[in-house]
């Protein structure tokens, strides 16, 4: 239980209510990390990633739109090579973009895209962010909460507590971790339950390369977790 879980017990000397707890433990969480500071840097991260996709759509649509015009002119000459460059216009064209196209375009290739939002996120996980201790301290509630009134693991993740149901179930980031903190603390069986829980809200298809590109994490990481447990 959390301190003000406690001074509950204390204060009536008897067992609160799930949801007594739940309402004082997170009245009490958002007191320390401030929810409308949370709900804006939310929306300011996922402004700045954004603008981010933008600034690489625009890029990838140039590139592929002198692709476009280059594979057409190769389409020319590909059935008949020699013919095509026999004609000097032709191939003074294509030594022209040869020697300058490409080198526009390496150039272009290394600019860096985003630079502007990257440094907009770096300041607001600098100055907004939570801290490892606030996000340590949510999951050490929520697994005191599990473990004080034997809450269901699988409930949990579908995003069920005391009967009702939170906007969104947890992912298999939120599971992950929350199964890496019991494991730290030595509480095998709840470990085991949110790998358990990660693997079932892990979708293949849409998350593999996603993890694996950005969390350094693959589906195999998850089962071998899963499977060394002790």
């Amino acid at each position: 239980m959390c301190n003000a879980t406690k001074y509950l017990v204390q204060a009536f000397n008897m067992r609160p209510s799930l949801s007594c707890s739940i309402c004082v433990t997170f009245l009490w969480i958002f007191a320390l990390n401030a929810k409308e500071t949370l709900k804006t840097a939310q929306t300011r991260f996922i402004n700045e990633l954004s603008g981010y996709t933008s600034e690489l759509a625009s890029k990838i649509n140039t590139i592929e739109s002198f692709l476009a015009e280059v594979r057409a002119k190769r389409q020319l000459w590909s059935t008949n090579p020699e013919a095509y460059l026999a004609n000097p216009l032709n191939s003074y064209a294509l030594i022209r973009r040869l020697h300058e196209d490409w080198s526009y375009f390496e150039a272009y290739m290394n600019d860096a895209v985003g630079s502007s939002q990257a440094a907009n996120v770096n300041k607001l996980i600098e100055e907004e962010a939570p801290k490892v201790e606030q996000l340590v301290e949510a999951m050490e509630t929520l697994v005191r909460l599990q473990t004080y009134y034997d809450l269901d693991v699988e409930q949990l993740a579908q995003g069920l507590i005391d009967g009702k149901q939170s906007s969104c179930p947890l992912n298999t980031l939120d599971c992950f971790a929350l199964a890496e903190l019991c494991q730290q603390k030595s509480l095998p069986q709840l470990a085991f339950a949110w790998y358990r829980a990660a693997l079932d809200s892990f979708n293949y298809a849409q998350q593999s390369e996603l993890y694996e590109k950005v969390y350094d994490l693959t589906v195999f990481d998850l089962y071998g977790k899963y499977a060394n447990i002790h």
